[in-house]
């Protein structure tokens, strides 16, 4: 009887992680299919749309763009749970080397690298694909070796793999169709608009076929999901510090037409801390507060991106950047439902952007960037002490 009632109670866990696995992913499939379509709408039937420079996807600084890029960052923690269960090593370096390209495409779209590296090599000389092709084939190369290493050592990875291998396939045709949208004359034959829904589309659907592949194993194991984050928080902070002054330097050009490195980092980091939370609202042994942060630390990701580092509001007389009070709820939700330490972790560079963000831009970049650190440090930090002193209890 004890045994039959542990099945049930194992069973009924099972099946409620497996339709919350359905109805995450149904709505993110909805919310990529609606930026698709009013991205259709806003190019045929421009100023239509209430607030629709948030959901054009052939624009930056924007919901669309920040939801894009969140969406590559969640397969490539996904793809890093993968490498952490795999059975052999040249599995795991598979998948570690196509997570990290996950990655470094969630860079470019929310950071414009590659239509930086077309102004790049104009300046040098070379044409606007100078520098964007090679790294393309890098890119290809890379994902070509570490899927058919996976293909020849795995098992039933190789159903992922071959998922896997669609998805970045539509995810590499987008620029493709980036060179035929500056090559043909879309206007003149009244095609731009599905022109636009089909590209900007082509790349959430490839992100979608991607998290089909990478969540595959979550059927089996809803609970394991996001699991590899946790172990992985020195790396992330030390890859992060090295990332953070190269970054800043190519955010200086403040090209109103580009997305900002510094602006992906500070949303990756804040975007990593709240995967944390989330990870803790079905592992943990509440659940209220550990959701309202994630849900605050999406929102502090979104803020990175969506709001723009000279965008203001009113407040008692003061202009006060729109980031520092999104940062600050933030931080006033982390004092009362996490620690106070770690509240007052985020709040001192929430002050510092509040202080320095008139100065100069890069303060915005700089101060967001910390905010998303220490975001994530305390997070990461306090949530393995829970963790620790759990097991200890356990034992």
């Amino acid at each position: 009887m004890l045994y039959s009632g542990q099945y049930a109670a194992d069973s009924s866990v099972m099946t409620k992680g497996r339709v919350t696995l359905v109805l995450a992913f149904c709505a993110m499939l909805a919310v990529s299919a609606a930026l698709i379509a009013l991205t259709y709408l806003i190019s045929l039937k421009p100023q239509s749309i209430p607030l629709e420079w948030q959901w054009n996807l052939r624009w930056e600084h924007n919901f669309a763009a920040w939801w894009t890029g969140s969406l590559l960052a969640l397969a490539c923690v996904l793809g890093l749970d993968n490498a952490r269960n795999a059975p052999t090593q040249a599995i795991r370096r598979g998948w570690t080397v196509l997570s990290l390209i996950l990655l470094f495409l969630g860079l470019d779209e929310i950071g414009s690298l590659h239509e930086r590296m077309g102004v790049w090599s104009e300046a040098l000389g070379g044409g606007t694909w100078a520098l964007a092709i090679p790294l393309g084939i890098i890119i290809a190369i890379m994902s070509i070796r570490a899927g058919w290493s996976m293909l020849m050592h795995g098992g039933k990875e190789r159903v992922q793999i071959i998922i896997l291998a669609f998805g970045f396939a539509v995810l590499l045709s987008v620029a493709v169709q980036e060179y035929f949208e500056h090559a043909v004359d879309w206007n003149a034959m009244g095609l731009k608009p599905l022109r636009a829904m089909i590209e900007e589309g082509s790349e959430l659907v490839g992100v979608a076929i991607v998290l089909i592949a990478v969540g595959l194993p979550l059927w089996n194991a809803p609970r394991s999901a996001l699991s590899a984050l946790p172990e992985l928080t020195k790396e992330v902070m030390v890859r992060a510090l090295a990332l953070a002054i190269p970054l800043l330097l190519i955010s200086s050009d403040l090209d109103p037409d580009r997305g900002y490195p510094s602006d992906w980092l500070a949303s990756a980091l804040f975007i990593g801390a709240g995967f944390l939370w989330l990870r803790q609202v079905w592992t943990g042994d509440r659940w209220l507060g550990p959701l309202l942060l994630a849900g605050l630390c999406v929102l502090a990701s979104l803020g990175s991106v969506a709001l723009g580092y000279d965008e203001s509001i009113d407040i008692a007389g003061f202009e006060i950047a729109r980031r520092a009070v999104v940062y600050s709820a933030l931080a006033a939700a982390l004092f009362v439902f996490a620690s106070p330490r770690s509240g007052m972790m985020l709040l001192i560079p929430a002050i510092a952007l509040v202080l320095l963000a008139s100065m100069h831009p890069l303060m915005v970049f700089a101060c967001g960037t910390l905010c998303g650190l220490a975001t994530f440090w305390t997070t990461s930090g306090m949530l393995g002490d829970q963790n620790g002193m759990s097991s200890s209890r356990s034992s």
